[in-house]
């Protein structure tokens, strides 16, 4: 019949002749085109270009170099290797190593500018977690948290030499961190496996005395130095597990990195230190040699504000024998065997053990910390005020 399309007839070619070449045939999937592969490869090399900045800025020849400079060139900074990893925004520095420059320590030792005080650093690692990477780009650090591993820290400070009349103010951690230069914000710093030999030669000395912390564990919270989020800065808590000549100790500090001068308070205790322990460091310093006896319990809690400390320390002993001999021999003369005599029966108490009628002694502490000192010194020496008001009482 005419006018009746039979499609049984129809043929493909005439089908899309009849649609016309403008038509569009139906698509079974979406196409979106070359776009994907465009912003893919965009993104790549975006990623690229901030793996080779961030590879250029922390690595360990760079970061050596800097560290150097900001510790005024008389320590020189080595690590072996640094790493960065941008999918998890962390950083990596291995076999970290502060040495004094024995040339530049000379120099201004003779110059009169020196301090007598000299350290010495290792680290197995530093690692970084949590890095902002917009932050970073723009010069500044914030991290979710940051680990020391096995640190080794060696403090010497002689007596026998001249303080310098030019000699330069000890920098106090929180001041070093205030004048980084660039922002920093680490939420929670760990310090796991450290070590610090402190040893001091006495002015009349011929050898160091010397006393170890060991095993030492460490957590801080909030570590920063940009106090412009809050009218009034946080200060950081801080807690430290470890042993001071092999006896177990406890300490939690709160610090002020905001302050100018030194703002913090600390309390703990020490527990079971055998008092032989203590000769490496009282024969040569204070010509005393404990023969016998054990320090049972300590505690302490102190504050410093504007860099006085004042607090309170008891401590509980048994047993206690000591004598006095020369600190350059070591021998015991009749001087000192007439000094031992006078001290064990007139002035070193064999313990303060106290009835219920007179309660064990608390000692007052109070010490001003001058310029030089530095911060790990001042509190060891206020706590030693302490037991030696104690002992000798």
């Amino acid at each position: 019949m005419t006018g009746v399309r039979d499609d049984r007839f129809s043929s493909p070619g005439r089908e899309r002749s009849e649609r016309g070449i403008g038509e569009a045939r139906p698509a079974h999937g979406i196409r979106c085109g070359p776009w994907p592969w465009v912003i893919a490869v965009v993104l790549v090399a975006a990623m690229l270009v901030v793996h080779v900045l961030a590879a250029r800025y922390t690595s360990a020849d760079r970061l050596a170099r800097q560290l150097t400079a900001a510790l005024d060139g008389a320590y020189v900074a080595e690590m072996d290797a640094t790493s960065y990893s941008l999918l998890r925004r962390s950083f990596t520095a291995t076999g970290v190593r502060l040495t004094g420059d024995t040339a530049v320590l000379a120099e201004r030792r003779w110059a009169g500018s020196t301090t007598r005080t000299v350290y010495s650093l290792s680290v197995k690692s530093v690692r970084l977690d949590g890095i902002d990477l917009g932050s970073f780009l723009q010069g500044r650090l914030l991290a979710r948290s940051a680990t020391i591993e096995s640190l080794d820290l060696d403090a010497y400070l002689d007596r026998k030499l001249p303080a310098g009349k030019l000699a330069k103010p000890a920098r106090l951690p929180h001041q070093w961190l205030q004048r980084l230069g660039k922002r920093i914000r680490i939420d929670t710093l760990r310090l796991v496996t450290a070590a610090i030999r402190y040893a001091e030669r006495a002015v009349d000395g011929a050898r160091p005395g010397t006393i170890l912390f060991d095993q030492l564990s460490a957590s801080a919270y909030n570590v920063t130095n940009d106090f412009t989020r809050a009218a009034i800065p946080t200060p950081s808590p801080i807690q430290v597990r470890g042993r001071v000549a092999g006896a177990p100790f406890e300490a939690d500090l709160t610090y002020d990195l905001a302050s100018p001068g030194l703002n913090l308070s600390y309390r703990g205790s020490v527990s079971n230190l055998v008092g032989q322990r203590l000769n490496a460091t009282l024969a040569n310093l204070e010509g005393i040699r404990i023969r016998d006896g054990r320090l049972d319990s300590a505690w302490f809690d102190v504050r410093v504000k504007d860099d006085l400390a004042t607090g309170k320390l008891q401590l509980l002993y048994d047993d206690l024998e000591s004598e006095t001999l020369d600190k350059v021999t070591h021998e015991r003369g009749l001087k000192d065997k007439i000094k031992t005599f006078i001290a064990n029966k007139l002035t070193i108490n064999e313990d303060n053990r106290y009835g219920d009628d007179e309660p064990p002694m608390v000692v007052t502490l109070r010490r001003q910390r001058p310029p030089e000192m530095t911060l790990f010194e001042f509190i060891w020496k206020t706590l030693r005020d302490g037991v030696f008001a104690t002992v000798m009482d």
